[in-house]
């Protein structure tokens, strides 16, 4: 999911339930391109991002046993990593209201959207209506607009033992 749909939240927590790491691929993207995402963006562009997404996911998959792993929500909008994805691991949907990414993400102190951007809330709206079908690929689907943090983990645990 978007930023804000509690992703780490919920990863740390899943992670500590299955006693188990929590990893964030953009921090593996930033190890080993020794960049941070935006001068990734700034310097090489979109197509050297991906390639940094795809390297990282391979190693990580290649070196990881069990863990708990959260990708960027544009993950889905390149189709050989997402399918990657989708074979190898078994993929949660983080959704929410569009509202509730943007509170979410302004509430963790982010207020760049706004600063930066008036339109950022109709962005998010007009991103989750256009990546909703690749997000529907997942898995399983959860809505943490309607749905705790302690009842997700217990979705998931649920639905991986099954």
């Amino acid at each position: 999911g978007l930023r804000g749909a509690g992703k780490s939240t919920i990863g740390r927590m899943l992670g500590m339930a299955l006693e188990a790491p929590f990893v964030e691929l953009n921090d593996l993207i930033e190890k080993s391109a020794g960049l941070t995402l935006s001068e990734i963006f700034d310097l090489h562009g979109e197509s050297a991002y991906r390639r940094f997404e795809s390297d990282a996911l391979e190693a990580h998959l290649a070196s990881a046993a069990l863990s708990v792993l959260a990708t960027g929500g544009s993950i889905v909008t390149h189709s050989p990593t997402f399918n990657r994805l989708l074979e190898s691991t078994y993929v949660v949907w983080l959704r929410a209201h569009p509202h509730d990414h943007w509170n979410r993400v302004v509430n963790q102190g982010d207020t760049r959207p706004m600063k930066e951007h008036p339109g950022a809330l109709d962005d998010i709206k007009s991103i989750l209506a256009e990546r909703n079908p690749l997000y529907t690929c997942a898995h399983l689907t959860i809505d943490t607009s309607i749905t705790s943090v302690d009842a997700a983990v217990s979705q998931i645990l649920e639905s991986v033992d099954d």
